[in-house]
Formats: structure tokens, C-alpha cells, sequence
């Protein structure tokens, strides 16, 4: 079972005794698609605080906010999933 997992005996033993879930392994791509994803969304918070600067400064601005939302929000979703962050764990936690 520790081989088939990538796991030192030593790590399956813990995670078995301890009842927790093996720990994932995550590949170079997901890890990439993660900090990608990342600097997108850091973009996409960017973008955002450009327009609202703009708005309250009275320049005339055409943008569809909740587009704009829904892409950040489909971006965090989609780093959650790569990771397998569980979300109501972590605020247990």
C-alpha cells in the first residue's frame, strides 16, 4: 500500500494510525496550474480595484461586474479543486 501511494512506510503508518486521508501527491502541473491560477486572480483583483478607482473618480467605465466576479470566482474554485482543499475543514481548524 506504501508503494502503490508513493509513501514511506513510515508516512502510511502515520496517516493509517491517525485516520487521516493518505496525503496527496501533487504534480508539477497541478502545482504550476495552482500558482498560475494565483497570479489570475491576483490580476483579476487588480483589474477590479482599477475600475472602482475609475468609477469614483467619475470616468466613464463599461464593464460587466458580475462577469468579472463569476471569472475570480471560477478561478478560486478551480484552485481549491487542483489542491483538494477542504474548505470547512480548514475553518473547523
Amino acid at each position: 500500500m506504501a508503494s502503490q501511494n508513493n509513501l514511506t512506510i513510515s508516512e502510511l503508518f502515520r496517516s493509517k494510525t491517525l485516520k487521516n486521508q493518505l496525503p496527496r501527491r501533487v504534480t508539477k502541473v497541478a502545482g504550476q496550474t495552482y500558482w498560475e491560477l494565483g497570479k489570475i486572480g491576483n490580476n483579476l483583483n487588480q483589474i477590479t480595484k482599477a475600475i472602482n478607482t475609475s468609477v469614483l473618480m467619475g470616468e466613464p467605465i463599461v464593464v460587466n461586474r458580475t462577469l468579472l466576479e463569476q471569472i475570480r470566482d471560477m478561478v478560486k474554485q478551480v484552485r481549491r479543486e487542483i489542491t483538494e482543499i477542504d474548505l470547512i475543514g480548514d475553518l473547523q481548524d
